[in-house]
This record gives C-alpha cells, structure tokens and sequence, in this order.
C-alpha cells in the first residue's frame, strides 16, 4: 500500500511449506485466517519508520504483512492452512481480500490518528501525507484562571482566592519542584486535591509526593480506582507501579464545587479503557480536561494495549462515548494533557463520531468474530491479579476475565496450567452476559522448592466452543 510507511524490521514468524502429492500446503500460522480475515490485529502493534517505539504503531506491521502473504504467493501454494481458522483453498483471492480490508482499515485509522500531528513524528507522518486528514482548528487561549504547571510535564491547575490549589495531572519528579517554586514565589500557598485524567506514569508518578509534601486529597472515577490502586494487578503500557490511594472515588456527573469553581466527572476511555475527564466551569467558561484523548484534530487511540473499544462497546467504554458526552456538554474549549488547550467544534465531533461508524463496517468483516473488539482488545481474556508476590507453598487464587463482546451470552471455561511442582485445585466455567467481563475463579498450591524467584501460569480458555489454549498468563514472585 503506497500510503502506509514501511515496516523497519522482519518478525520470528514462519510459514512451512509442504510438498504432497503434487500440491504445496502452505502452514501459514496467523498470517492469514480467512479469505480477508485475520485472527486478531493488536499484534500489529509495531513502529512506523522513525518513531522511538512501537507504543504509535496501531497497524505499524500491517505492510510487512501483506508483504509477506504476497511473498507467499510466488511459491504457488494450492492451500494455506492457518493456526487459527479454516483451510484456504484459493490463496491468491483469499490474500487479495485481505489486501483490499486492511487498506481500507488502515486509511480511516490514518484519517484521524493523532501521532501525524506531533513535531515529534514529523518524518513518519511527512510518509502518509496521501491520507488527508480534518484541517486543525482555529488554535485557542488557556482561560486566565487556569495555569500550566511550568516545567512539570502535563500538570495545570486552578487557584482559589486563598491561593490554595487544585492540580490536574501529576507526572514525573519535575512536578515537586516546579510547585515549590510556585509556592516560594506566593503563586500559590498549598495543594488542597490531585485529579488524575488516567493511569500513565507520566500522569501520576508524583501524586504519592505531593500528597505527602503539602496534604492534598486524591480524586479519581471509580473506573481507575483498582488500577490506581492495585497497578500490579494489571499488564497495561505506561503502568505506574507504586499504589495510589484514592481518597474521593467519583462517580458519573458527580459535582465537585471547589472554592468557587464547579468541576463535574465523567468517566471519558479515549486513549485507553482507564481514562475520566473533568468539566471545569468558571467565571462563564467551560473547560473540558480531555487527558491524552484528543488532539486537534485528531484521537489517540494508536496503541491497542490502552484498550480502545469500538462499537456497541464503545459507546459505553470508548471514543463514541467521549465524542458524544463533548456533543452533549458543548464545552468551549479543550485541554489536552500534553497538547494544551484544544479548539472544539460540534461539527467535528461528528465528523470524528462518523469516521468510527465507519471503522467499524470495514473491522467487521476482518476476523471470525461476531464482533471487531475480539481480534482488537488484547486483553479480552485476562488474569486477575496478574502479578503477586507469595511464599513457596503457598496457595494461589487468580481470576479468569473474560470480556464478551458478543451480542449473545457466551459460555467460557477455564483452567490454570502450572509449572512442575505446582497442584491444581481447580477449573470452572460461566455464561458471560453480552458486553459485560465474566470472571472465572481459580486456585493452585506453589511449589515449596521453586527452582526460580519467578514463575509463570498459563490460563488455557474454551470460550463459545472455541479452544483457545494458553490464551494469557499470571506471575508469581517468590518472597524469600
């Protein structure tokens, strides 16, 4: 495809070829798992040319896989066989279709990707000026009363009367320093709360410090208060390990008024599924903090691992939630965390809302699931806690999840598959209703030798009559 950048590196995936009775049997792995069809895509996940890491690049591998099923073509194989899915018996079409539906995937993921407008992409985004995307807004002003934390990353804040403060984000170690020097110079006189947009390090690092320092009560939505709260419990990018404890869970509209402001919650999973946003209304303006969500004009939703659902789906866990609670609040302008403020337009959120109905038609086909978010969420399935520290011997309770996309119940079993030593104690099953995370309890007893300080589990699954195999895994560390 002309427009998409190309791949920087080759990845360890094979294909066998066999020959056999005059016919070449391709085995061809995930390449492939249908005519047009893959089994899932966030294994894509990889950089574009020049970017530092692959944490941008949704699809970043999508080029170097049509090139490797074209590849496949020249050794004329009259069937491909893939891990998952069914035998293909016309290659050549099969892999054409493919073609056809991640070009077209790519294309509208491109039309509104976030990461062509950073300075810091400027080469990779110059390789896809063929794709264009909507102008930028007229830029706009912060209000007088709210104020970028200088130096300190993504953090900005409200000051009341009494020069007591109110801060939005608290990233890394720079953000202490630069509120002292905002105190020593009578900007402000303390940190009364913290409101965190989301979970990344470089929005929470230093909550714990500030707290600490000057007192301040911590706010977050109820949906990021586990992660927050018991980080290694999860596998997410751009985790913090360090437990946060919140001392005001939010929920949905909840009214906050703060020493003449008014600052209303809402639960906003743009950039990844643990993300809130915060209406701030003062001196008659309406200030939405959007977090690491929106760009003008654009969205992050470029790293699968962050959880961007689409669909029925994201419309209560997504970027069509987002667009239409900013449709409803009509906020006047945007702050973005690391874009500062934001223009917004009703006329471009639907535009944006109608680019995503369109995502979604053209994922649908893509995967042998009655629903896209199953080949897009990687974590779908997944272990609760996925990591813990135990003692040898000691008995082990992990949680199977399973998120059903589907709009049907779904029955899911799952057993845990433990190193040498080990003793399961159990396997279980449940009907997950459709769109809701079902949980399947499981235990085992450690080893009392374990010959490493790390172990891990495998989490075999069989959801709607599908084996899925080891799909996921837990970890456990040895506290010895």
């Amino acid at each position: 495809m002309n427009a998409l950048p190309q791949f920087v590196e080759m990845d360890g995936s094979l294909t066998y070829l066999v020959e056999s009775d005059g016919k070449t049997i391709a085995f061809s792995g995930d390449l492939i798992s249908g005519p047009g069809q893959l089994w899932e895509f966030y294994s894509l996940q990889k950089r574009f040319l020049g970017m530092r890491g692959g944490y941008w690049g949704f699809g970043g591998t999508v080029t170097q896989l049509l090139e490797s099923a074209n590849t496949l073509l020249t050794y004329g194989p009259t069937q491909l066989i893939p891990s998952h899915g069914e035998i293909i018996h016309d290659p050549k079409n099969a892999v054409a279709s493919l073609q056809g539906q991640l070009e077209s995937v790519m294309k509208n993921f491109l039309t509104l990707t976030a990461w062509r407008i950073s300075p810091s992409h400027k080469k990779e985004a110059a390789l896809v000026h063929g794709i264009p995307m909507l102008p930028p807004l007229p830029p706009v002003n912060l209000p007088s009363w709210l104020h970028k934390v200088e130096g300190a990353g993504t953090s900005y804040c409200i000051v009341a009367e009494d020069k007591t403060s109110f801060l939005f984000d608290c990233g890394f170690s720079e953000v202490v320093p630069a509120l002292d020097r905002m105190v020593k110079s009578g900007e402000i006189s303390g940190i009364d709360a913290i409101w965190a947009t989301h979970y990344h390090d470089d929005h929470v690092t230093s909550i714990n410090a500030v707290r600490r320092i000057y007192g301040a009560k911590v706010y977050a939505q109820k949906e990021m208060q586990d992660i927050l709260e018991n980080p290694i419990a999860y596998s997410m990018p751009a985790l913090y390990s360090e437990s946060i404890h919140i001392d005001h869970i939010l929920t949905e509209g909840e009214v906050i008024q703060w020493k003449g402001y008014k600052l209303t919650a809402y639960y906003f999973p743009g950039q990844t599924l643990y993300h809130d946003g915060l209406l701030i209304e003062y001196q008659g303006t309406k200030v939405f903090m959007s977090g690491d969500s929106l760009a003008n004009w654009g969205i992050d939703d470029y790293c699968s691992y962050n959880r961007n659902f689409i669909g029925k789906d994201g419309d209560t866990a997504g970027y069509n939630r987002c667009l239409r609670l900013l449709m409803q609040l009509k906020p006047d302008i945007l702050v973005a965390a690391h874009w500062g403020p934001e223009p917004v337009s009703q006329e471009y959120l639907e535009k944006t809302l109608d680019l995503l109905h369109e995502r979604e038609k053209l994922l649908a086909p893509l995967f042998p699931w009655d629903d896209a978010n199953f080949g897009l969420d990687p974590y779908w399935i997944r272990a609760y806690p996925y990591r813990q520290n135990i003692l040898p011997g000691q008995k082990v309770a992990i949680e199977t999840r399973i998120y059903n996309h589907s709009d049907s119940p779904r029955t899911a079993l799952a057993e845990l598959r433990a190193p040498r030593g080990w003793r399961v104690e159990s396997a279980g099953s449940v009907t997950i209703p459709p769109h809701t995370e079902g949980k399947i309890r499981l235990s085992a007893v450690a080893t009392e030798n374990p010959p490493l300080r790390r172990q891990v589990l495998g989490l075999a699954v069989h959801f709607d009559g599908r084996n899925l195999g080891e799909f996921t895994e837990a970890i456990v560390d040895y506290l010895t």
